[in-house]
């Protein structure tokens, strides 16, 4: 029961959050050349997959990301994402995962394809560091896809799907 509370509370305190500041969402353009996103993580440390994309148990640590963004011109901008999650780190010689926390900061070039339609889809590449239980820090180089989703004016549905090398 106290862990199901837990979360339920935390749900509580991050929706609270997201309707308290949600009106300083919003997309960059030539006229407005800052933008802000939060975003939801699930994090995977274990490749392939051991039950397959259909089963999220090896998804179930997750975190925040609050990014920064920053217009270039049409086709490019800058971000600095700040990464807030957990991972479990895939089993060691005894078998046994270890649940690690994380904290990384990077700063992003996002190539726009399309921008400022219903659907605007993105690439990015970048470099950081990543800190694990704030006892090691390591260098981090993002990258992948994104996809952005209007909803209103300068308010989008954001979601990424990328991998993170990293030299720890």
């Amino acid at each position: 029961k106290i862990p199901e509370m837990r979360n339920s509370l935390l749900g509580l305190i991050f929706m609270l959050f997201i309707s308290l500041f949600g009106i300083e969402l919003s997309a960059q353009n030539e006229f407005d050349r800052n933008g802000f996103a939060i975003r939801y993580l699930s994090s995977n440390f274990q490749w392939p997959l051991n039950e397959g994309w259909s089963n999220f148990k090896e998804f179930k640590k997750a975190g925040l990301e609050f990014e920064y963004f920053r217009y270039l011109n049409k086709s490019f901008d800058l971000s600095v994402p700040l990464r807030l999650f957990a991972g479990n780190i895939p089993p060691g010689f005894n078998g046994s995962t270890n649940q690690k926390g994380y904290i990384g900061l990077d700063a992003m070039i996002n190539y726009n394809i399309v921008r400022d339609k219903l659907i605007s889809p993105r690439l990015y590449v970048g470099a950081g560091l990543q800190a694990t239980d704030l006892k090691s820090l390591s260098i981090n180089i993002p990258f992948g896809l994104g996809l952005n989703i209007k909803l209103d004016e300068d308010v989008y549905l954001s979601s990424t799907l990328g991998y993170h090398a990293n030299t720890d």
